[in-house]
This record gives C-alpha cells, structure tokens and sequence, in this order.
C-alpha cells in the first residue's frame, strides 16, 4: 500500500507539475496564477470495445460528468468518483476506449498532458487485444518484462485451484522501470501505479470486485 495515502501523492505530483511549468521556456507561456484555488483533476480512463456506445449523466455526488454503457456498472464509477472527492480529486471526465493501440496510446498522452492523475480500468487480462500495459509502456518509452514476484503471484493463484498458469498468463506479470507493481489477491492480474509523461497512471482490473478491492487496499 502507498505510505502517503492517494491524495498526497497527488498533490506532491500537483506541485512537481507546477514547477514544471513555470520553467522559462520558448513561445507563450499560460498564466497558472490561478490552479493553486482548482481541485486536482483526474481522468478515468476506460478500455473495452463494448462501452464506446457511452450514456453520459452527472454524478451529482461525484460533481462530475462520467460514462456509462450497459456493461459498466455504476457501482464501480460511483466507488472511484465518490472516494477520489473524498480525497480532494476532482473527478474530471471519462474516456472510453476501443482495444486499438495507437489511439489508447494517443489518448493517455492527451490525459496525462491535462491531469495529475490518471486511472485506467480493463485491458490489463492476458490476451493479445488486453493492450492498457503496452498503452502506458510505449508512452514511457520502456520495454515491458516479466517481473519474478508477480509471475510466482499468478502462478500460486491457479495452484489453489488445482491449475497450472497458462503460458499467456505471464503477460499479467510485466513490469516497467517506471512502474510500483500492484498485487490482486483476488485475481490473476496486478494493477500498475505509474510515473509517466508527468503524471500518475494508476491501471487497475475491469472486474469490479477486484478493482474496488485494488483501489481500496493498494
């Protein structure tokens, strides 16, 4: 678990990102005078071809515009958002994402340009379209590889069930130089706490029991 708790971690990336940019630099610069008195933004980003047809309605408590499909369940944006408040991150928006890599890489760039934090939920499974890992990865610049720990994680999850891990299963134990491996106890997938293109990238399981358990745990 983060010593700190979520919402410091986000204010001292909140200062960091500050500081950044009041570094002289060429062009136009934008007048920040005013982001100390804004709540801290954040991005839910959320990947799964069957949720780009999206219903969008207000959260009331979340104060916040979020997206809805049949397939994702309101209890799982009502957790993140009503916890993130609690935590004085402001819910920004969400972004629903098709299993394309170059558009999930394109959009993480663009959240992580905009927000402090940014949260990703599905695509980390072991299939070749499962693409959130390889998403964050290529826009760190840094090659995935397995990570021991994780891989013996998954390993021991289907020994409980009298299985033995499929080869494809290791996928869920990549690992990046820029990444605080995740464990889900609960699931054969450990979620990713990031620091990538000047921002927290949280990537956390689609099934919503082990998301909530990973967010509230980890």
């Amino acid at each position: 678990a983060l010593g700190g708790g979520l919402g410091a971690e986000v204010a001292h990336q909140r200062q960091r990102r500050l500081r950044h940019r009041q570094r002289p630099r060429h062009g136009p610069v934008r007048d920040h005078g005013h982001v100390a008195q804004e709540l801290l933004d954040v991005q839910k980003l959320r990947e799964r071809d069957h949720l780009l047809r999206a219903l969008v309605h207000e959260q009331d408590r979340a104060d916040a515009a979020v997206g809805m499909a049949p397939a994702l369940h309101a209890a799982e944006l009502g957790v993140l958002a009503q916890e993130l408040v609690a935590k004085g991150v402001e819910l920004l928006h969400v972004i629903q994402v098709g299993d394309d890599l170059p558009r999930l890489v394109s959009t993480l760039e663009r959240a992580t340009a905009d927000a402090d934090l940014v949260v990703c939920t599905g695509g980390i499974g072991p299939t070749d379209d499962d693409l959130t890992r390889e998403a964050i990865a290529t826009l760190a610049g840094e090659t995935p590889v397995v990570d021991d720990a994780a891989v013996a994680g998954i390993r021991e999850f289907f020994a409980r069930r009298g299985m033995e891990m499929p080869a494809r299963n290791a996928k869920q134990a990549w690992t990046i130089p820029s990444v605080e491996v995740l464990p889900n106890p609960v699931g054969t997938a450990p979620g990713w706490f990031a620091h990538v293109n000047g921002a927290i990238v949280v990537a956390m399981p689609g099934v919503p029991r082990e998301m909530t358990r990973m967010w509230r745990e980890q």
